[in-house]
């Protein structure tokens, strides 16, 4: 069965049989459709919404699926319309509790997000993966997959070290609960992320989280 040309009652009974019975049975499947159905831009908004959570759910649950799906939505030559929304919700810490994301498909699930879409979209989930390994609710690994996400292109690196300097001196105040951090070890998170951000562009010295270099050089 496909979603092509599908009638939108239909669309929403295959979103839930998709999610409730599909997703324990045949996993796989079930995501293949949800796709579609997330993604085709002439659905009802509910539809695409509620197709799009269930596919987010079905991923967030398994590290397999979680790759694969990736890899379906990264951008080609003709880039899905809604594709990297989802990728960047796929990057959300606040989703990933009960799953690690395969390193190699986070990283360029991450490059994606980076490249295809403003900084204004991806700085509030790099800040609370920032606020993670803070709090000791993620690894150094998650520090590895930004820079090299941000890997060989300047402008990545330095929205990177603006993202993190920002976030050490003023926590945002749309951050989650769960993700909020005092100030101090917020700062000694970035200058420790913001050394390795200069060691990726070649700076010599070492970096605040105030922006500042001790060589005078910075991004």
């Amino acid at each position: 069965m496909t979603t092509a040309r599908i009638a939108p009652d239909l669309a929403r009974v295959l979103t839930v049989v998709c999610r409730q019975v599909m997703a324990v049975t045949h996993p796989e499947q079930a995501m293949v459709r949800l796709r579609h159905l997330a993604l085709r831009q002439e659905s009802p908004e509910d539809i695409k919404e509620a197709a799009r959570s269930a596919l987010l759910e079905l991923a967030r649950g398994n590290r397999r699926l979680y790759g694969r799906l990736v890899h379906r939505l990264l951008p080609r030559a003709r880039p899905v319309d809604g594709g990297l929304d989802v990728l960047l919700a796929l990057l959300d810490p606040a989703g990933l509790q009960h799953v690690h994301p395969p390193w190699q498909a986070f990283v360029l699930a991450w490059r994606a997000v980076m490249a295809g879409k403003p900084p204004r979209a991806w700085s509030p989930s790099v800040q609370r993966w920032l606020a993670a390994l803070t709090l000791r609710q993620a690894g150094d690994e998650v520090l590895n997959a930004l820079l090299l996400a941000a890997y060989g292109d300047r402008d990545l690196l330095n929205q990177l070290y603006v993202t993190t300097c920002d976030w050490a001196e003023s926590e945002p105040v749309e951050m989650p609960e769960g993700f909020r951090a005092q100030r101090e070890d917020r700062v000694r998170t970035a200058d420790r992320f913001c050394r390795e951000i200069d060691l990726a562009q070649g700076v010599g010295g070492v970096a605040s989280a105030s922006g500042a270099s001790r060589t005078g050089e910075g991004p």
